[in-house]
């Protein structure tokens, strides 16, 4: 399976090893959660919770893919459970 995205050298540029400035003001570290605003999180967990409504096209995976493809600068993004599903072949 081939990826439809690359990364050239222009947009190397954005990334803070290149020449940006770091994103956040102290290093992430994937041995430990970082969870940025409790509150704003614990409110959206919450709203999670009295929709009854967590994955399979829900509110909150259509907003996490409608902010990847602005991110990314792409058309379409569907999101997956994990990278195996996602390489499924249909």
């Amino acid at each position: 399976m081939t990826s439809n995205i690359s990364f050239s050298s222009d947009s190397a540029k954005y990334l803070a090893l290149i020449s940006r400035q770091p994103a956040f003001a102290q290093p992430l570290h994937v041995g430990r959660p970082n969870l940025g605003d409790r509150e704003a999180m614990l409110r959206r967990v919450n709203e999670m919770f009295d929709r009854r409504w967590f994955t399979n096209d829900g509110p909150l995976v259509k907003e996490f893919e409608a902010r990847i493809q602005k991110i990314v600068g792409v058309k379409h993004c569907l999101a997956m459970c994990n990278s195996t599903v996602g390489q499924r072949k249909l």
